[in-house]
């Protein structure tokens, strides 16, 4: 069994590691650069699924540190101060969350993502986002 320094540097590799993942074929979905039309299919599949390892591997990080985060959070709420600017964080946190559902991609009425204000250059779904008949 490894050291407990040794296993909360092993999942937070596997944080980063599948972070980046998952970011990178974030971006390269939403840019959709020509040069990588034909990996679009793999990307989709792949952002999916390390999504869900991400996480899968947050939740176990969470449960690694559920007593540390307990004991930071009845300490934090022993003092008023610290206890309004946590509120402060949760706050904006999900405000920054409604902003970007609200200003970011959107459907579009036959299928696709369009930008607000900007016309969709495809006219519709990008073809790795067709359903299979």
């Amino acid at each position: 069994m490894a050291a407990r320094g040794e296993t909360n540097y092993l999942i937070d590799v596997a944080l980063f590691i599948t972070g980046l993942v998952c970011t990178g074929t974030g971006i390269l979905l939403d840019l959709r650069p020509h040069f990588f039309s034909g990996w679009f299919p793999m990307l989709k599949a792949l952002h999916v699924w390390i999504g869900y390892l991400v996480t899968a591997v947050v939740a176990v990080h969470l449960l690694i540190h559920a007593g540390w985060i307990a004991a930071m959070t009845r300490g934090i709420f022993r003092e008023r101060g610290k206890a309004c600017v946590l509120v402060a964080v949760v706050l904006l946190s999900l405000a920054v969350c409604y902003l970007a559902a609200c200003l970011g991609a959107r459907p579009q009425s036959p299928g696709g993502l369009q930008r607000r204000g900007m016309p969709d250059p495809d006219g519709g779904r990008p073809p790795y986002l067709e359903e299979r008949r």
